[in-house]
C-alpha cells in the first residue's frame, strides 16, 4: 500500500511538472508535454475553445508476431486507454516485412506512435497515456532504445 501511494505521488508530481510545460521523465522514457496538451490550465482551455482545431486519433503501430504473449498484454493496456487511437498491427514474420523482422526479431512487442518509436518489450499504462496525449498534440519525441537505430548506423 505504501508503494502504491508513493507511485501515485510521483506520477502526480510529474504531471504537475508537465502542466507547467516542462519535460517530464517517467523511468527511462521522456515526453515533452506542453501546456496545450491534454494537461491544460484554465487559460489554455479558453484558447482551445476558440479554435476549431480537432485532433486526429494517434496511430499506434504494434510490431508483433504469432504467439506473442507480451503483445497480448500490450494490446490489453492499449484497449484500456481513454485516449483515442487507431491500432495497426504489423506481423514482422509476414512476407514483405523482412526489414522489420531484422530490426525487431528480439524485441517485440515494439510500439510506434504516429510512426515514431515509443517502446519495446512492455508498456506502462501511465506512460502510454502521457505519450498518447503528446502524440495527439504533435509534441511526442522518439524515446531512446529503438533497436532499428543501432542497426542502421
Amino acid at each position: 500500500r505504501f508503494f502504491s501511494c508513493l507511485l501515485w505521488a510521483m506520477l502526480v508530481a510529474r504531471l504537475l511538472a508537465a502542466r507547467s510545460g516542462q519535460c517530464t521523465s517517467l523511468g527511462s522514457r521522456r515526453f515533452f508535454v506542453s501546456s496545450s496538451s491534454g494537461l491544460q490550465n484554465d487559460k489554455d482551455k479558453d484558447k482551445d475553445k476558440d479554435s476549431n482545431h480537432t485532433t486526429e486519433p494517434v496511430t499506434v503501430t504494434l510490431f508483433t508476431k504469432d504467439e506473442c504473449s507480451l503483445c497480448d498484454v500490450v494490446k490489453a493496456v492499449l484497449k484500456r486507454s481513454p485516449h483515442p487511437h487507431n491500432l495497426v498491427e504489423v506481423d514482422i514474420t509476414a512476407q514483405g516485412n523482412e526489414q522489420w523482422f531484422e530490426w525487431y526479431k528480439y524485441d517485440i512487442p515494439v510500439l510506434h506512435l504516429n510512426g515514431i518509436y515509443f517502446a519495446k518489450h512492455r508498456v506502462v499504462r501511465e506512460e502510454l497515456n502521457i505519450a498518447l496525449v503528446a502524440a495527439a498534440q504533435g509534441n511526442f519525441v522518439a524515446n531512446k532504445g529503438d533497436p532499428a537505430d543501432s542497426q542502421t548506423e
